[in-house]
């Protein structure tokens, strides 16, 4: 009787071996499709990634022209800001000159009126 419940053990033992075996197996088999799974995702991610970083260089690539041309309109406008500084300036100085010539004409006529009045430039 005891060999009886000794194989019995025995068997049982092997039939939940075999049992917990073809659970792991398909565990195992699981995992491994859900692994597959994970290294297409990975890929398509990468893929993406790929596509990202072109447009990135692509957008990068057409900024900077755009920065150099914004660079030479900024550099452009400051010299024509200078320019229009200098002109104001010598407008400023003609002004003054015009002023001056005023304020000398006016006191010419009055020494030419002095002196039509004392007789000297009769007539002319």
């Amino acid at each position: 009787m005891f060999q009886l419940t000794s194989h019995c053990y025995l068997e049982c033992n092997i039939y939940m071996g075999i049992s917990i075996y073809e659970l792991l197996r398909s565990a195992e088999e699981s995992l491994c499709s859900k692994v597959k799974v994970l290294r297409s995702a990975e890929e398509s991610l990468c893929s993406k990634v790929k596509v990202l970083r072109s447009a990135e260089e692509s957008l990068h690539s057409k900024r900077n022209p755009l920065w150099s041309v914004e660079e030479s309109l900024c550099s452009k406008v400051k010299v024509l800001r200078s320019a229009e500084e200098s002109l104001c300036s010598k407008v400023k100085v003609l002004r003054s000159a015009e002023e001056s010539l005023h304020s000398k004409r006016n006191l010419l006529w009055s020494v030419e009126e002095s002196l039509r009045s004392k007789g000297n430039l009769s007539g002319q």
